[in-house]
């Protein structure tokens, strides 16, 4: 059973939220009233890895609206064979403008085909200096074009992406932009279709 709404860690401000392997766990609805009553929150952290039967984030919508005071959080849906679509995110993730540090795995997401929900969430997340993007084997994943808007927006220190055994043809990153890059890690192996690194 997944918890409801009358589980109580407002106070704390760090957060941790683990449902890792739950293979049968085919939807997180409960989380949205769940973060919408943890509006102090400076750390969160969702961890959903593999849950196979997982299809959709919505929850992360309106449920993430809510926590504007966040500065770190991680969304871990690695292996979640069943998502077809970040949608959610592209208004989840607007409104969290104190956001410093921000790591996003949908590693073997096998059905994801886009990352250009991210354009919409990203670009108002001004404070952002760390950015960590793990696609790793989404082989629908074609483009990563989106990228090169996102990256327009921001000021990053820190940027790591995982693109590898993604069917993308070329690397439109826009890492020209990222003139305040201190530390910055690339992972475009076994992408049998690039054909360029422009």
């Amino acid at each position: 059973e997944y918890m409801g709404p009358d589980f109580d860690i407002v106070a704390q401000p760090d957060v941790d939220i683990v449902f890792y392997s739950c293979s049968k766990l085919e939807s997180i609805d409960p989380l949205e009233t769940v973060l919408q009553h943890l509006t102090s929150l400076n750390s969160l952290k969702l961890n959903f890895g593999g849950c196979r039967q997982l299809k959709s984030i919505q929850p992360l919508d309106t449920g993430l609206q809510t926590l504007t005071l966040l500065n770190s959080l991680t969304l871990d849906f690695n292996q979640c064979e069943k998502l077809e679509s970040i949608e959610p995110l592209a208004t989840g993730l607007q409104t969290l403008t104190l956001l410093n540090s921000l790591t996003l795995n949908f590693e073997q997401c096998e059905r994801l085909e886009s990352i250009q929900p991210l354009v919409i969430g990203l670009q108002t997340l001004t404070s952002l200096n760390s950015l960590t993007l793990i696609f790793y084997s989404c082989p629908k994943l074609e483009s990563i074009e989106p990228l090169e808007t996102i990256l327009q927006h921001l000021s990053l220190t820190s940027l790591k992406l995982n693109f590898g055994k993604c069917h993308i043809q070329s690397l439109a990153t826009g890492l020209q932009n990222l003139t305040s890059l201190i530390s910055l890690t690339l992972d475009f192996q076994w992408c049998e279709k690039l054909e360029s690194i422009e």
